[in-house]
């Protein structure tokens, strides 16, 4: 049982590997994440833009007004993702994480000023998200599911009941899918983490095999060489008068 217990916890806290082998590959999934939202931060610049058009199109003043402030805090981002930030720094993955949160916030905002339609960006946020983040499953799951609990009650009675009983539906639902999602991906993505290790690892004791080869072979030509000196002065210093010559 309570081997089982361990596996649950070791699965759902440390993507199905032990804690050190989890620390031991913490560093390659912080690069990994900070890589993919270097580029996301630009897409969300991009895609914002087009919204902020849309509403400005629409007379959605506020709706553009929020978009706005989103394209100018993920410009702000890709800044210091390409600028300041290293890669494998617990600051960049912090402000992935905030990122995500002003994101969902934002809908949530946006949401009220089109009560009568449904919310599609909002879960769509709930599903990609726990694909663009390699962490602890539990993170995300935390941040999933308060996201949809504030989600539902901001927008309970501010929007009609049959509305709000898809989006409802569909939050939840879909934020049960986001942390599935999460955890298997973070439990794939971290095996193939230690299998980089491995490989690392491999490759390194090779590299020291061949440096110590080399070093042993160049140790072998200079006793070869030294040997062969020293035969070299033994014939030279041999005296002729104890030389002992075949009969003629």
């Amino acid at each position: 049982m309570k081997d089982k217990l361990r596996q649950s916890r070791n699965f759902f806290c440390y993507c199905g590997l032990s804690r050190d082998e989890y620390h031991l590959v913490r560093k390659d999934a912080y690069v990994s994440n900070f890589n993919v939202w270097k580029y996301m931060h630009l897409l969300i610049v991009v895609a914002y833009s087009v919204m902020a058009v849309f509403s400005a199109c629409n007379q959605l003043t506020g709706c553009a007004m929020i978009e706005l402030a989103v394209i100018l805090y993920s410009a702000f981002m890709s800044f210091l993702f390409f600028r300041v930030l290293k890669p494998e720094s617990l600051s960049a993955q912090l402000l992935i994480y905030l990122t995500m949160i002003i994101m969902m916030i934002s809908t949530m905002i946006i949401r009220l000023y089109q009560p009568g339609e449904e919310s599609v960006a909002f879960v769509v946020m709930l599903v990609l998200f726990p694909m663009f983040m390699i962490d602890k499953p539990y993170y995300m799951a935390i941040l999933l599911t308060s996201a949809v609990a504030i989600y539902l009650s901001v927008e309970h009675g501010k929007v009609p009941a049959t509305v709000f009983a898809n989006d409802e539906m569909n939050a939840i639902l879909y934020g049960c899918m986001g942390i599935l999602i999460n955890v298997f991906y973070n439990s794939i993505r971290f095996h193939e983490f230690i299998l980089q290790e491995q490989e690392r690892g491999h490759i390194a004791e090779l590299q020291e095999a061949n440096t110590e080869t080399v070093k042993l072979n160049a140790a072998l030509k200079k006793m070869s060489a030294s040997t062969i000196d020293l035969l070299g002065d033994v014939v030279e210093g041999r005296d002729i008068t104890t030389a002992v010559f075949p009969d003629t």
